[in-house]
C-alpha cells in the first residue's frame, strides 16, 4: 500500500510537468507505468491469496425486506449488486483499503494511458500506450462496484451480534462515519478518469445518494463537502481526496 502511495506521488509530478514533444517526458511516465502496472497486478494477487479466515462472502440484498429509511439507495437507476459478510471489522476496513488503492492507482494509469495517447498522436515519437485502455477501464469500474457493495454493507448486516437497524436511529454512527473516506475517493475518482466505454452516471448518483444519507439521516456535515478537482491545463491527478491549494 505504501509503495502505491508513493509511486502515485511520482506519477502526479510526472504528469503535471508533462510535455508531448519532450522524450524525456514521455519516458519519466512510461517507466513510472512500467513500476505502476506490476504493482497493480501483485495487489489484485493479494486479493487472490488471502486466507479464508480474512476473506468475504457476497450477500444477495434482498430490497423488499430492506426498511424505509434504506429506500434512497435502492431505488435508483443503479445499486450495488450484493453486499459483503466480513469475519471482522478489521477484515472489512482492510478490503475497503485494497480496493480504495487499486482504485486511485488504476485511475493514475488510465490518465497516463490517456496522455501517452495523446503523446503518440501528437508527436513525432514513435510510442504507443502500454495497456489496453478498455482493459483498465474495467478495472477501474469493477473496484467502484466492490467498494460500493462494501459501502452499503454497513448499512445492511449489524455488527458482531447487534440487531439490524430498523430504523436510522439504530444505525452504526462509527461505522457510518469509516464511509467518509472511501465514498469520496469513488466519486472523484469517476469524475476525473477519462472513461470513454461505460456508462458511470447510475454509480455516481447512488454515491451522491450515500453521502447525502450520511450528511442529512446520520448528521455528518462533512459528508456533503465539495472538494473541486485540482485543475491543471493538461490532466487531472488527484490523490485520496486532498487539494494543494497553492
Amino acid at each position: 500500500m505504501y509503495k502505491a502511495a508513493e509511486l502515485l506521488v511520482r506519477l502526479k509530478d510526472a504528469l503535471q510537468g508533462f510535455d508531448y514533444t519532450s522524450s524525456n517526458s514521455i519516458k519519466q511516465v512510461v517507466d513510472i507505468l512500467d513500476d505502476a502496472v506490476p504493482l497493480d497486478r501483485s495487489l489484485e494477487k493479494w486479493a487472490r491469496d488471502v486466507p479464508l479466515d480474512g476473506s468475504y462472502t457476497v450477500v444477495p440484498i434482498n430490497k423488499d425486506t430492506q426498511p424505509e429509511w434504506l429506500r434512497p439507495l435502492l431505488d435508483g437507476s443503479w445499486r450495488p449488486r450484493a453486499a459483503h459478510a466480513y469475519p471482522s471489522l478489521l477484515a472489512e476496513l482492510k478490503w475497503r483499503f485494497h480496493w480504495t488503492t487499486r482504485l486511485v492507482l488504476n485511475q493514475a494509469i488510465l490518465q497516463s494511458i490517456n496522455l501517452l495517447g495523446l503523446a503518440w498522436l501528437e508527436s513525432v515519437i514513435p510510442i504507443e500506450p502500454l495497456l489496453r485502455r478498455t482493459e483498465v477501464e474495467f478495472n477501474i469500474v469493477s473496484l467502484v462496484d466492490q467498494l460500493c457493495e462494501s459501502c452499503i454493507t454497513p448499512f445492511l448486516s449489524p455488527l458482531l451480534s447487534k440487531p439490524k437497524a430498523e430504523s436510522i436511529l439504530d444505525f452504526c454512527s462509527a461505522r457510518g462515519y469509516m464511509l467518509l473516506s472511501p465514498l469520496p475517493v469513488i466519486s472523484m475518482c469517476m469524475d476525473q478518469a477519462p472513461i470513454y466505454d461505460f456508462d458511470l452516471r447510475g454509480r455516481k448518483e447512488w454515491v451522491q445518494a450515500a453521502l447525502s444519507l450520511l450528511e442529512h439521516e446520520v448528521g455528518y456535515a462533512k459528508a456533503g463537502a465539495v472538494i473541486p478537482a485540482a485543475q491543471n491545463d493538461k490532466i487531472d491527478v488527484q490523490l485520496w481526496g486532498l487539494v494543494e491549494e497553492n
